[in-house]
């Protein structure tokens, strides 16, 4: 399939989602949320991808929601506006609730939007040179695509609310101190890095994988008891799965498992 907004390819297990607007700092407009939501379910129907990179073109990761484009729609009254803006939930939802792992491979400038498209992944590494800022403040704005859900999880409601309060801006160091992002490495090794960890994760068990990042992104409405409950009930689904023979033979063997997904 062929988009306009992003670019998309698949190499060993690997979905790359790079988005492409240079020119706008990768900016998200209407034709990118639609772009966006459709890679998102060929990648979730897809049996080949076992995990995701997502990253930018040019100097910016992405630079939130395009003012040019919102400007265009000023009646926001309108039911065709409406609709439009409800493709950043449709969108939000499709991230984070893929069943494979997200890397969110921060290549420059993330704002607003930026932000929490990063965050609506599992694990963000980003360039030394990076910057963060849920900057919707300074445009009159409250944050969109989950950024009241994924930042306070990530860095506290304390840290979240002064960094949406304020929309200051942070770099990369400040950010992974703060737990908002994995790990910082130079600009020009990063998507070195963010294949050698996708590498590593499309190596093993995918049902286990994606069994583990549901339950771990629903413990946080979950009680003790229940999150028990959730892991009694995955470990018998697995301890069912081929891929768990894999593993048990290949550690008699004293090889590597060759997982299939089944």
């Amino acid at each position: 399939m062929e988009f306009t907004t992003i670019d998309f390819k698949e190499e060993e297990g690997i979905g790359t989602i790079i988005l492409n607007r240079p020119d706008r700092l990768n900016a998200i407009n209407s034709i990118m949320f639609s772009e966006l939501i459709q890679v998102f379910d060929i990648i979730e129907k897809s049996n080949s991808i076992r995990v995701v990179i997502i990253t930018g073109t040019g100097r910016a990761f992405c630079a939130g929601g395009d003012a040019k484009d919102m400007s265009v729609n000023v009646d926001m009254s309108s039911v065709s506006t409406m609709a439009e803006c409800r493709k950043v939930i449709q969108a939000t939802k499709a991230l984070a609730n893929l069943s494979k792992p997200v890397i969110s491979a921060v290549n420059g400038i993330a704002t607003g939007a930026g932000v929490n498209i990063a965050l609506a992944g599992d694990i963000i590494i980003a360039a030394e040179t990076a910057t963060f800022s849920e900057i919707f403040v300074k445009v009159g704005l409250t944050p969109d695509m989950g950024g009241t859900y994924f930042l306070p999880r990530a860095v506290g409601r304390a840290v979240a609310k002064e960094m949406v309060f304020t929309g200051k801006m942070i770099d990369a160091q400040e950010a992974q101190k703060l737990g908002l992002i994995t790990h910082v490495v130079p600009k020009e090794n990063l998507i070195d890095a963010a294949n050698d960890m996708a590498r590593k994760i499309a190596q093993g068990p995918p049902v286990a994988i994606a069994l583990a990042k549901t339950m771990i992104n629903k413990s946080f409405e979950l009680d003790l008891a229940s999150a028990l409950e959730n892991e009694l009930n995955a470990t018998f689904f697995c301890l069912q799965t081929e891929d768990h023979a894999e593993a048990v033979r290949a550690f008699v063997e004293k090889r590597k498992p060759f997982f299939k997904g089944k």
